[in-house]
């Protein structure tokens, strides 16, 4: 689930690797595992979907979201 949050925050593989302490290559397994569970075949639905299924969390309060883009 951490890496699943980390993609839904829009977290680099690199960056995950590095917040959690893994390999990126482990990472990349991690992710594509996440997308094949989710049914999805990108980091953006697996964050859409994540959230529509209350895997991970909203979006905080002050934090950028896809309805706020273009506004």
């Amino acid at each position: 689930m951490d890496v699943l949050e980390l993609v839904a925050r829009g977290y680099s593989n690199k960056r995950i690797a590095r917040a959690l302490g893994l390999a990126e290559g482990t990472v990349k397994l991690h992710v594509g595992a996440v997308l094949k569970a989710l049914g999805v075949v990108n980091r953006t639905q697996a964050a859409f979907e994540a959230t529509a299924l209350g895997l991970v969390g909203a979006a905080a309060p002050g934090q950028l979201t896809i309805g706020d883009v273009g506004s």
